[in-house]
């Protein structure tokens, strides 16, 4: 009566290609969703993790650091919660650093950093 011809897949093993692409394709859709929203991303400049650090040593307390022309940030303590000295991560590259005491500029330099470079800033 009716035959019906069964078709193979052109190759044997397309369907489990497929699979594999969609797994790369999700792997680096979280990859990139990762460094976004730690602040890896081209156009930031302090990030969570990774990169490089300015420490702030000195005269800490109270101070303002801007770095970039971005928004300040104010330091209140000498110490972060952990214990830590007062410093900030940033992407690696060329960054102004500003800081502010009392209402005035005591430092404003640039630095050119490196990926897990640390660079102290004294403030006076």
């Amino acid at each position: 009566m009716f035959r019906t011809k069964l078709s193979l897949p052109s190759h044997p093993f397309s369907f489990l290609q497929n699979i594999f692409r969609l797994c790369a394709l999700f792997v680096c859709l979280i990859l990139w969703a990762g460094c976004v929203s730690t602040g890896l991303s081209n156009n930031s400049t302090v990030s969570g993790n990774g990169g490089a650090v300015i420490a702030f040593v000195g005269n800490v307390y109270g101070i303002e650091v801007i770095i970039d022309s971005g928004t300040p940030i104010v330091f209140n303590s000498t110490r972060d919660a952990t214990g830590k000295a007062t410093q900030l991560r940033v992407d690696p590259g060329r960054h102004t650093v500003i800081v502010v005491k009392d209402g005035r500029t005591v430092v404003q330099k640039a630095y050119l950093m490196g990926d897990g470079q640390t660079t102290e800033v004294f403030v006076p």
